[in-house]
């Protein structure tokens, strides 16, 4: 570990590699890079606006800018003017993203906040440009402060803002940079979306070791080859992918140097081996946003095949697995796994009461109740066994079912909804059932269409059931085991694909491959039994057919 990480803070890191190697890549984005000296005098000009504002310690930024080489420069500029940053993500539909912006009470935005009730500023205005881009003094930030709230899905329909300290995030650097050896020349992918916490792990380890940050367009995020190449050419040596990528890039070729050393990965159960020959290994991690990312990680091996295996708690964290009397558990046997340790957060902004019932005291020790269960290994290691209740994780994104359903009962004709995850494969997908009354005209791009007013697109549920009315049980209470499986006869059906000539027969490669008579645009490849091995099936052909590759909806 290098000692000066050790002694000063995260920023005060940034700024030593800014004056010891200024012309050093800091970011880079396509043609675009910024220097770590231009990125420290950059950031100290943001720093130096949000302080005349009157920014201290515990006031929050919103930062609404996709993953860019100014979003970069912002956060950097909150953390030194000694406040903590919200990720505003512009994918996300304007709803949610005021309602982020009110409910964390941030001071300003940075960046695009048109609509959002907030005044906004960008980083090429004249009020930054005109500030002074020297160091400001004394504004280091203690290790209880603030340093940025991420927001996750709420059971009661509203999401819920997670408090992380500056100290939480040291520790998460910490931890990453003597893990992986992490180091000045070193670079890493900057791939997932700056609302999915997966982005603070990409981002401050290198920075504050002398790395470079390197940021792939959103066309080359979406097509695995294209991103195997854009690795390949950029000499990116950690990289994080999540599982459903990552296993597609351990079925391809890698060509004799490849300076990659490390893929991590993580946000679903992984399933599928490395293969022997890859040129670099693949560790499995598992944590949720309450405690800083990462809680656990193991190097995979042909042994954990089909396994959901995420290692040992990481160093600097506790994990215990305990049962309904808060007992710890044997080997083998599934218990909660509880999290503690120098990465647990300080709670969930303004909500008291949901804080003490997650973040509790267990034998003088501070811990979260993470709601999953796991079961050890005799080796130490955990496998993770599911979710206790109904949040259920989709793509690496934790999800409420719960504020789906309240969008969805929102919805006219809807008298009714439940949202679950259905597994087929290995893979999980959402499914929504709704219940409305005969007379109404349901659509299955209405039901979309209203939810993507008012969610990500990550929590839109690809496939609808539809009921006369939800089951319930003697109790009169839902009864989640008569919820029937998706069948043509129930299913809000799509159109079938009947367009170009291009079309009809990529319609025809799916149809082959998933062995099913029909397939429409909005079909969901994993509930009709798609896997990632299908999946790189589908590359292949549609390569040979066209010569191209397949992008992948949706973001990281």
């Amino acid at each position: 570990m290098d000692t000066l990480l050790e002694q000063v803070s995260l920023v005060g890191m940034i700024a030593g590699v800014a004056e010891r190697m200024p012309e050093r890549a800091a970011v880079m984005q396509g043609d675009a890079s910024i220097s770590y000296g231009e990125l420290n005098e950059r950031a100290n000009r943001v720093a130096r606006y949000l302080r005349g504002r009157g920014a201290r310690a515990e006031t929050k930024v919103g930062i609404a800018m996709g993953r860019s080489i100014e979003y970069v420069v912002a956060a950097v500029g909150v953390l030194k003017a000694g406040a903590g940053y919200v990720p505003v993500d512009p994918s996300y539909p304007e709803a949610r993203r005021r309602m982020i912006v009110e409910d964390a009470g941030v001071m300003v935005v940075l960046g695009d906040g048109g609509g959002l009730g907030v005044e906004c500023v960008g980083l090429g205005d004249a009020e930054i440009l005109g500030e002074d881009g020297t160091e400001l003094e004394g504004v280091e930030g203690r290790e209880e402060d603030l340093a940025y709230v991420i927001y996750t899905s709420g059971s009661t329909g509203v999401p819920k803002g997670v408090e992380v300290t500056l100290g939480n995030l040291r520790h998460l650097v910490e931890w990453h940079v003597g893990a992986f050896g992490v180091k000045a020349g070193d670079s890493g992918t900057l791939l997932a979306n700056v609302g999915f916490d997966a982005a603070v792990w990409e981002l401050w380890p290198y920075l504050c070791a002398g790395g470079t940050v390197v940021i792939p367009g959103a066309e080359v995020v979406r097509q695995p080859e294209a991103l195997r190449d854009f690795v390949v050419e950029h000499g990116v040596d950690v990289m994080f992918a999540p599982t459903l990528l990552a296993e597609l890039l351990m079925q391809f070729e890698w060509p004799a140097g490849t300076r990659l050393r490390t893929m991590l990965t993580g946000g679903d159960a992984l399933r599928l081996a490395p293969r022997a020959d890859l040129p670099y290994a693949v560790v499995n991690n598992y944590g949720p946003a309450e405690c800083t990312v990462v809680a656990t990680s193991g190097a995979l091996s042909a042994e954990q095949a089909g396994m959901p295996f995420i290692g040992w708690a990481i160093r600097g964290a506790e994990v215990w697995l305990l049962d309904e009397g808060m007992r710890e558990v044997g080997a083998g046997v599934a218990g909660e796994i509880c999290i503690g340790g120098a990465g647990v957060a300080r709670g969930y902004l303004g909500r008291p009461e949901m804080t003490a019932e997650r973040f509790v005291t267990w034998n003088g020790r501070r811990m979260y109740r993470s709601g999953d269960l796991g079961s050890r290994n005799a080796d130490g290691s955990i496998q993770f066994l599911g979710r206790i209740d109904a949040q259920v994780k989709i793509r690496g994104y934790r999800i409420e079912c719960g504020e789906i359903e309240a969008a969805l009962n929102r919805i006219p004709g809807v008298d009714g909804s439940v949202v679950v995850v259905r597994e087929d494969g290995g893979h999980r997908a959402l499914v929504g059932y709704v219940a409305a009354r005969e007379d109404v005209g349901l659509s299955h791009e209405g039901l979309r269409g209203g939810l993507r007013a008012v969610l990500p697109e990550y929590m839109v549920p690809e496939q609808f059931v539809r009921l006369e009315r939800l089951p319930v049980n003697e109790n009169g209470k839902l009864d989640r085991r008569g919820l029937p499986e998706p069948s043509a006869a129930n299913t809000v059906a799509n159109r079938e694909v009947a367009g170009s000539l291009v079309e009809s027969e990529l319609a025809g490669i799916l149809k082959g491959l998933l062995e099913v008579d029909a397939i429409a645009r909005e079909d969901d490849f994993f509930l009709l039994g798609g896997h990632s091995f299908i999946a790189a099936q589908v590359i292949a052909r549609v390569r040979d057919r066209f010569g191209g590759g397949v992008e992948f909806a949706g973001g990281v």
